[in-house]
């Protein structure tokens, strides 16, 4: 099928590249390569792109930050989209007492507390320290335990399945611990409406968050975050934890001695050792619990 990818977008004057190896797009740093990795720009390079592998029947996957993400050692085969262009744009407009904050789904989540902070707009200080994209972390509704990115969501542009473009208010999605709504549609860009607030105080929360974070969490090696959702009124790396399994490690990947719920890549890991830990995680909390628990990161 790569071969076949490769024949059908190339010479369409897309800014792309061909076997672009994926580890090196991902926090894991773990991936073999995908035959076609393209950067649309524009609304209309998007939608030819995505009627064309929809046409064609080829796989295709928008990347953000690489984040939340384990890719097979084999690659992925079929168009890898990575939003660049309009996507990655920002506005701020005052509205009354509030602020409008507009972000590309390709804008990344600290350029878009950033882009906050400076417009005195209170209320995305939670996601500080987390890597993604305004558009991934809504299909998935990304937080803390301080709040989700869906709290000051104000409506959102989406791709149809059809390749019709629409805003969506809030009020016609759905949000809830780790999913929305949107799974069904690819996010194009987002409004946010927040609150004022003095620039100093967004920047002490944001300081705080990421301090914590960097206490209780393995920042410096590479991982995907959060390996397991929290099963209801439980803590998935507790139940880790309590397994004995803190420290375990198969092959290049290793369950964090700082925080149980992460695996991180000791420098040389592979697919298959992260998935047999996540199997081995798994089996050890059902056996232990009764639960089993459900992976936050998405495998391809």
């Amino acid at each position: 099928m790569g071969n076949a990818i490769k024949e059908v977008f190339s010479g369409q004057g897309f800014e792309m590249k061909l076997d672009e190896p994926l580890a090196k797009h991902t926090t894991f740093k773990i991936g073999g390569p995908a035959p076609v990795y393209i950067e649309p720009k524009t609304h209309e390079e998007l939608q030819n792109i995505v009627s064309a592998c929809k046409a064609n029947s080829f796989p295709f996957f928008i990347m953000g930050l690489g984040s939340n993400l384990l890719i097979d050692d084999k690659g992925f085969e079929g168009v890898v989209l990575h939003l660049r262009g309009i996507f990655i744009q920002t506005q701020a407009l005052n509205q009354g007492n509030k602020v409008v904050i507009k972000a590309g789904a390709g804008v990344t989540l600290p350029l878009l507390i950033k882009k906050c902070a400076d417009n005195f707009a209170s209320g995305t200080e939670c996601l500080a320290g987390i890597p993604g994209t305004v558009g991934g972390a809504l299909i998935m509704n990304t937080g803390t335990k301080y709040g989700s990115i869906s709290d000051k969501l104000s409506s959102v542009t989406v791709l149809k399945p059809d390749g019709g473009i629409i805003d969506l208010r809030k009020n016609e999605l759905s949000f809830s611990y780790r999913h929305s709504s949107l799974a069904q549609y690819i996010v194009l860009s987002a409004e946010f409406l927040l609150d004022f607030a003095p620039n100093e105080t967004i920047v002490k929360k944001i300081t705080d968050y990421m301090l914590n974070r960097a206490e209780t969490q393995p920042l410096s090696v590479p991982s995907a975050g959060s390996v397991f959702k929290n099963p209801p009124e439980k803590k998935a790396w507790q139940l880790i934890d309590a397994c004995g399994l803190r420290g375990l490690k198969i092959g290049g990947a290793q369950i964090s001695e700082k925080h149980a719920n992460f695996i991180i890549n000791t420098g040389n890991a592979k697919s298959s050792d992260v998935k047999e830990l996540i199997e081995t995680i798994q089996k050890k909390v059902k056996e232990n619990t009764g639960i089993m628990l459900e992976p936050e990161i998405k495998i391809l």
